[in-house]
């Protein structure tokens, strides 16, 4: 008895050790290109189609993105059961109101993904809002 209960203590520990975290190492300098992009908020300056450029910093499942230019950053983790999705937010200040952005990204491996982002900007007594979907490649780690 003893003895089973200790070879069903090494297997279960084994297990919990052998199980895979983020495959992927998504760190370093990213070019990411907005390819569509809606917008109900007349001058936000919010998801323009263009080009950009981000820094991502992974720890983990731990997923920190800063946007180059508009120093925004955005906290989030890989989707349990889904390591390659990864899903971000920020809340920021824009033009005397909050905008708080919602980020998910499926990155086909570590040097290419795609995503969408959804936000919402409002100063307490006008809110609206917009969408964007993007293209990423890493430019360097």
């Amino acid at each position: 008895m003893k003895k089973r209960l200790s070879f069903l203590i090494v297997v279960c520990t084994v297990s919990l050790l052998s199980v895979p975290g983020f495959a992927l190492d998504l760190n370093g300098i990213w070019n990411v290109t907005v390819t569509d992009s809606i917008t109900h908020c007349a001058g936000a300056g919010k998801g323009k189609v263009g080009d950009y450029t981000i820094a991502l910093t992974q720890k983990g499942d731990k997923i920190t993105i800063i946007g180059q230019a508009s120093q925004t950053r955005y906290v989030g983790e890989a989707k349990q059961g889904a390591p390659n999705h990864v899903h971000v937010h920020s809340t920021d200040n824009l033009h005397g109101g909050y905008v708080t952005e919602l980020v998910d990204i499926d990155f086909d491996n570590d040097q290419t993904g795609k995503g969408g982002s959804v936000w919402r900007w409002s100063d307490g007594l006008y809110q609206c809002g917009g969408s964007y979907k993007f293209t990423l490649h890493k430019i360097q780690p």
